[in-house]
């Protein structure tokens, strides 16, 4: 039997949205990668997840390793912006800046992901249209906004911008 292939996530910035976007994806067991520019945010947001999946049983959300396995979808810490999304299908902003911040933020991603790479933005009160006006390719951007704690309320509000494609929103 063939096993199913899941896209590749990046989630930058382990704000709670972040911590809650990565436990959410790993526990899935996608591939993962998440970055910080504060290495020790980074390496406690790691920690954090790790633990989120350990007591997430009952949330709906089944992880049930063996006993000295890693859990499924261990995320990878990035380096680097860089190495962070440069093979994501899926880029996940969940900093906690302002616009402007965040507007720089994607137009450096875009510069280095994929071109098929998708960005979503949990950014509450900013628009799509705010937050790709720095993109040359402001087709592959959405904002995607869970419902706190995201890895335990399986709802998510998209809103596409008007440049948003087809088959980013699919």
């Amino acid at each position: 039997m063939e096993s199913p292939t899941y896209p590749t996530v990046a989630v930058l910035g382990m704000s709670e949205a972040g911590r809650g976007w990565a436990t959410l994806v790993s526990a899935a067991g996608w591939p993962l990668t998440i970055y910080d520019p504060d290495a020790a945010v980074l390496q406690a947001g790691g920690e954090e997840i790790a633990s989120r999946k350990r007591h997430s049983l009952g949330s709906g959300i089944a992880i049930v390793p063996d006993e000295g396995e890693p859990l499924p979808g261990e995320p990878r810490q990035g380096r680097s912006l860089l190495n962070a999304v440069t093979n994501a299908d899926w880029i996940i902003d969940a900093t906690t800046s302002d616009l402007l911040h965040r507007q720089r933020l994607l137009e450096q991603v875009e510069g280095v992901a994929r071109m098929a790479a998708v960005l979503t933005c949990s950014a509450p009160g900013l628009s799509p249209t705010e937050l790709c006006a720095r993109l040359r390719r402001p087709g592959r951007l959405l904002v995607a906004k869970g419902f706190d704690p995201v890895e335990h309320i399986p709802a998510v509000e998209v809103v596409p911008g008007p440049l948003t494609d087809r088959a980013s929103l699919d």
